[in-house]
């Protein structure tokens, strides 16, 4: 059976321009980081925050995710 966050890697792969499926692509990293204590997770969620930042399709609700992944 295929893990429920690996769905959303692939659609985040698919479609990177699509800022609805980033997000919840992040929140599953971190729940992976979480989870395992593994801190790639949470590197993968702070670069994919980041490159939404940058192009600008970042939403406002979603800007606690750059500084709180920094912290991780």
């Amino acid at each position: 059976m295929t893990p429920p966050w690996a769905s959303r890697m692939h659609l985040a792969k698919f479609d990177p321009g699509n800022a609805l499926w980033q997000p919840d692509l992040i929140v599953s990293l971190v729940k992976l980081n979480q989870a395992t204590g593994d801190k790639a997770y949470a590197v993968r969620a702070l670069d994919i925050a980041l490159a939404m930042q940058h192009r600008g399709v970042l939403a406002p609700r979603d800007a606690w995710m750059v500084d709180t992944l920094r912290t991780r």
